[in-house]
C-alpha cells in the first residue's frame, strides 16, 4: 500500500490520533500478519530510533494472526523524540493486535519519547515495581493511548495496567500522560 493510502487508512481508523493530513511527514514501518512476533516488532522500534522523521510502526492483523507473545522481556521505547521524532503504534486491520508478555515482563517501558498506541490489546505484563502494562518513566515523556484496551496486567508496586514517574534531577522535568479512550 502507498504510504498515502496506508496514511489515510490509520486516519480513518484513528482519527483521534490527531496526525495531521501530511503523510510526508512520517516513515512507515510495516509488520505484515504472517511476521507478526516479539522480533519483528523490536527491530520495529529500533528502527524507529535510527531516523529523524516521526514513525509510524503499523502492524497488520488478520482473523487469525493477530497476536505477539513477548519472549520474557518488556519492549523498551527509550528514544529521544526531539532529536529523532515520536513513535505511533496501530494496529491495522481485521482484528485489534493483542500484546501478551505472558507474565514474565511488563510489556511496554517509555522514557524520553512521545509515543502514541492505537488499536491495541496490552495483557499480561508483570512488574515487580510498577507498570505491568504500560511503564512510563523519565523526563519529557507523552503518551497518548486511543482505542486500546490494557487489562490483564499486575504489579507487585503500583499502576498494574499504567504507571507513570517522574525522574531526574533536571528542576524543569514534566512527564505527560495522555489518555484518548473511544467507545
Amino acid at each position: 500500500m502507498l504510504d498515502a493510502g496506508l496514511f489515510n487508512a490509520i486516519n480513518e481508523a484513528y482519527a483521534d490520533l490527531d496526525l495531521g493530513n501530511d503523510h510526508t511527514q512520517y516513515k512507515f514501518i510495516e509488520i505484515q500478519a504472517d511476521n507478526l512476533s516479539d522480533a519483528a516488532l523490536r527491530q520495529a522500534i529500533t528502527d524507529a530510533g535510527t531516523t529523524t522523521q516521526d514513525d509510524i510502526i503499523v502492524l497488520h492483523t488478520t482473523a487469525t494472526q493477530n497476536k505477539i507473545t513477548l519472549g520474557g522481556t518488556e519492549l523498551l521505547i527509550n528514544i529521544n523524540a526531539e532529536q529523532w521524532g515520536s513513535v505511533t503504534i496501530v494496529s491495522l486491520g481485521e482484528m485489534p493486535l493483542t500484546i501478551d508478555a505472558n507474565q514474565e515482563s511488563g510489556v511496554l517501558s517509555i522514557g524520553g519519547n512521545t509515543v502514541a498506541l492505537a488499536g491495541l490489546t496490552i495483557t499480561g505484563g508483570f512488574s515487580d515495581y510498577g507498570g505491568g502494562g504500560i511503564g512510563v518513566g523519565g523526563s519529557n515523556v507523552k503518551l497518548t493511548i486511543t482505542q486500546c484496551i490494557i487489562s490483564g496486567n499486575t504489579a507487585n508496586g503500583q499502576g498494574g495496567g499504567i504507571y507513570s514517574e517522574i525522574s531526574g534531577s533536571n528542576p524543569g522535568a514534566t512527564a505527560g500522560l495522555t489518555i484518548r479512550l473511544v467507545a
